[in-house]
């Protein structure tokens, strides 16, 4: 049952998305490690940095269509959500979806994991990782996850903040969702303790330059 535990964090966070605590809050930073706060301190992430509540809802290695599903959760759980902040990952990683003794669960796939599944499913992995290797298909994926969410939040009168890393993606985020890009690396010599993750410098510009499109709900 090991490949059950392991994809978005909805299901990592199941019982804390349930508390009081954080059906209270009403802005969502969604994404992977660089939302997480991979290698920094707890209160170093751009989501901890910002002078607005909210709950951070990073998930470390998760794909674009991952985060698509944590939106779906955070919208379809919490009916005082105003606000979606969505740092989106580089289309480098797609979810594969199974069912297992009548339950339905996602895993992440990427070119460079390999995980000890049964048989069964190795058919499906290769074929998103044959979608990964095709990088025009992927980007695509990529940009109709992105209008997805942007969809699913419209409906329900949620304000949508979409950002990322990638300038080939960028570009195709609409005016009205666009977020300034999350910097490069390289803009930083400092990196996380891994070695390679942002450094804290990189949180604090992104969040200085997100922070005139945020709305400052405080309820």
């Amino acid at each position: 049952l090991f490949f059950l535990t392991q994809t978005t964090a909805y299901e990592i966070l199941s019982g804390l998305v349930g508390s009081e605590m954080c059906i209270r809050d009403s802005t969502y930073c969604v994404g992977d490690s660089y939302t997480y706060g991979d290698g920094v301190k707890e209160n170093d992430n751009w989501p901890a940095l910002l002078p607005v509540p909210n709950f951070n809802f990073g998930v470390v290695g998760i794909s674009h269509d991952g985060c698509l599903q944590n939106i779906k959760y955070i919208l379809d759980k919490n009916p005082n959500t105003k606000q979606i902040i969505c740092l989106l990952p580089d289309a480098a990683r797609k979810l594969l979806y199974f069912d297992f003794l009548d339950h339905n669960g996602y895993i992440t796939i990427s070119m460079n994991q390999n995980r000890n599944l049964p048989k069964e499913y190795l058919a499906t992995i290769e074929d998103a990782r044959a979608l990964i290797i095709d990088e025009k298909k992927l980007n695509n994926d990529w940009i109709n996850t992105m209008h997805e969410i942007i969809n699913l939040c419209k409906d329900k009168n949620v304000k949508c903040l979409v950002s990322t890393w990638s300038q080939t993606l960028d570009e195709h985020i609409p005016k009205e969702n666009k977020l300034p890009t999350f910097p490069e690396l390289e803009l930083f010599s400092e990196r996380a303790t891994d070695g390679s993750h942002p450094h804290k410098k990189h949180y604090e510009y992104f969040a200085q330059k997100i922070l005139p499109y945020v709305d400052k709900y405080t309820t």
